[in-house]
């Protein structure tokens, strides 16, 4: 229990880190638990193989991200990596396996979108929000032009996916 507490002050509340790199941590740490809830609940609705692989894919990526920047103190280029990682390559590629438009990844692309502005100021700030919403429009059309991309999901699949 005192490794626990001594692990979360380091992260956490370590004075020596910036209030960036804090919430980097925070931002991470929410994110590994979320996509591993969100692993276990797709396994247990038996959701189909290539959204279970991507949310796991999501998961890994997580925590090597939290990993590196907590043992080599890299917080810098780990926001970028994990901005174009998770926000702009995993979350569009989990958008058609999960249902698109009718299934809960507006949710995640609204907070995709404040990771975003979390993580990036500055000149990149520009870039990387308009290359977030560009890829999100782009998957709506696509939805929009080729309905048959996207997953056929049933009542009782949308309003858990929903919840």
């Amino acid at each position: 229990m005192n490794k626990l507490k001594a692990t979360c002050e380091r992260v956490f509340f370590n004075p020596r880190l910036s209030f960036d790199e804090k919430i980097f941590n925070f931002i991470i740490f929410n994110g590994i638990f979320i996509s591993f809830a969100t692993f276990i609940r797709r396994i247990v609705i038996h959701s189909s193989p290539v959204l279970i692989f991507t949310i796991f894919g999501i998961f890994i990526s997580c925590v090597v991200c939290f990993y590196i920047c907590n043992k080599f103190l890299v917080f810098s280029y780990m926001k970028y990596f994990s901005c174009i990682l998770i926000c702009d390559i995993l979350l569009p590629a989990v958008y058609f396996p999960l249902g698109g438009i009718n299934s809960s990844m507006r949710a995640y692309f609204v907070l995709s979108t404040v990771i975003v502005f979390l993580l990036t100021y500055g000149r990149w700030f520009r870039l990387f929000i308009v290359m977030h919403i560009t890829l999100v429009v782009l998957c709506f059309l696509l939805e929009a032009r080729y309905p048959n991309l996207t997953a056929e999901l049933s009542n009782e699949q949308i309003l858990l996916d929903n919840v």
